[in-house]
């Protein structure tokens, strides 16, 4: 039978190894972005008889996989096997060492056997191998930077934190990071429910990994006392930039999602009789406008145009926090990557046709930020004292457009020779083209460089590559 091993060193003790593990959001965490994996069902344990089921699109045919936990020996080991699924058998071994000076060693070992001829199985196992490597290879990556990240942070106690938006691309890591690093998580939610699931105010969440209070934008929280003493609220709901073409309806539609629910929020919060401790709300680099080929640190001026105030108008909205002596923070994004969805998962399908290539001349400069650098960001901001204030959440590399288009291509293998006219861009996106496209901006991460923060992925190429398994 084929087996795969693999093992990585990580900066912490065996318990702390083994607890990260047991954390309810663990499995969705490890999921590779490049992966179209959905998690069905989770008990949340890896306890003897805990169940998960998987849907899996292999070969671009749905498949479930049950995956059943056995061997629990805290905190030495666990295993799952297989219960139905592809393989024909499939049984992984999670083992646990201390090594010294406080550091522990991972062993993951799989035994696996394809449901095939053993011709066609011994042909096609090498590839099997290859695609296991790279996801372990993803998965040891983000355990270590996790670690080491909590090592860094230095928060001595568990924290609870109240997030809006931890459905969406950046809420769901933060909400999963957290959790794995041992803080409790509030979701904030909109109350419509699943059939069956508890309601109202607070309950039990409906996939069960934590608990829930209910919010709808244009009327507030409906049950504020449930957010009583938080040490964090991190805000980062708001309507979809990109998702319709800008026209004054779509506008007030944006403006509301974001800055007339984020006061209504605020209001709410700062007449609690413990108002959270720190309030972390979404921002974007498209405050400055654009600047060209000027780098852009927070000190510079808020720039023209409707995202740049839209973004201004949202900074302010919750100013009335910081009469109650809240700590406030602003995350000004940058282009978020993950190959999982968002502007880069966008991108991949041209590229991977051999059609993708650079935006009119090219010479826009992209400021960008590895997905899990963002949410390590926001975490940071929402349970560190030390941060206050607007930062720039985007990589210390920029890059222009056309060496955006370079490196991405170069990765996926692929000409780029192609290029898409501005006048194009313009007539098919209107005012949107220019502010989301073809606007410069040139950011510098200067106040989290200053701190010290630890990035993940500084570099494009490493943060391509690693949401791409490439």
């Amino acid at each position: 039978m084929p087996r795969f091993e693999r093992m990585c060193e990580l900066p912490c003790g065996i318990l702390r190894a083994f607890q990260y593990h047991e954390s309810s959001l663990a499995l969705q965490r490890m999921i590779p972005p490049w992966q179209r994996i959905e998690v069905r069902s989770d008990d949340r344990s890896i306890r003897d008889g805990g169940r998960k089921v998987l849907r899996m699109w292999p070969f671009g045919l749905g498949w479930d996989w049950e995956a059943i936990h056995e061997g629990y020996d805290f905190p030495n080991e666990f295993r799952d096997r297989q219960g139905r699924g592809p393989m024909h058998s499939w049984v992984h071994q999670h083992s646990f060492e201390s090594i010294t000076d406080g550091r522990s060693r991972l062993k993951d070992t799989i035994d696996f056997a394809l449901p095939l001829p053993s011709s066609i199985g011994e042909w096609m196992t090498p590839g099997v191998v290859r695609q296991l490597d790279a996801v372990f290879r993803y998965r040891h990556q983000k355990l270590q930077a996790d670690i080491g990240f909590e090592k860094w942070l230095q928060v001595p106690r568990q924290c609870r934190v109240a997030i809006t938006g931890a459905s969406g691309l950046v809420g769901s890591s933060v909400c999963s990071l957290l959790n794995c690093l041992g803080h409790e998580v509030i979701r904030v939610r909109r109350p419509s429910l699943p059939k069956g699931a508890n309601h109202p105010g607070s309950s039990l969440d409906p996939d069960n990994w934590g608990r829930v209070v209910f919010w709808e934008p244009d009327k507030g929280l409906e049950h504020p006392e449930e957010l009583e003493g938080l040490d964090a609220f991190i805000h980062l709901a708001g309507k979809n930039i990109a998702a319709n073409r800008w026209n004054v309806l779509v506008k007030q539609e944006l403006r509301s999602s974001r800055v007339d629910a984020t006061v209504r929020l605020a209001e709410q919060l700062s007449r609690l009789k413990k108002p959270p401790r720190a309030f972390v709300s979404a921002s974007a680099i498209g405050i400055y406008g654009d600047c060209k080929a000027d780098s852009v640190g927070e000190e510079h001026p808020i720039g023209v145009g409707f995202l740049a105030e839209l973004a201004a108008a949202w900074e302010s909205s919750s100013s009335i926090l910081a009469r109650t002596g809240t700590r406030i923070c602003q995350a000004r994004l940058a282009m978020v990557l993950s190959g999982r969805e968002g502007a880069l998962k966008k991108m991949l399908f041209p590229f991977r046709m051999g059609m993708g290539g650079k935006i009119g001349d090219g010479k826009q400069w992209w400021s960008w930020v590895d997905i899990e650098d963002a949410a390590s960001v926001i975490a940071w901001m929402g349970l560190s004292d030390q941060a206050h204030g607007p930062y720039n959440v985007a990589a210390p590399e920029s890059v222009t457009n056309a060496e955006f288009t370079e490196k991405l291509a170069g990765i996926l293998k692929r000409w780029s020779f192609f290029s898409v006219p501005k006048t194009a861009l313009r007539i098919a996106m209107g005012e949107m083209a220019e502010a989301l496209l073809l606007s410069s901006c040139r950011i510098v991460p200067a106040r989290l460089m200053t701190a010290e923060f630890p990035f993940r992925f500084p570099g494009l190429r490493a943060s391509l590559q690693s949401n791409l398994g490439l």
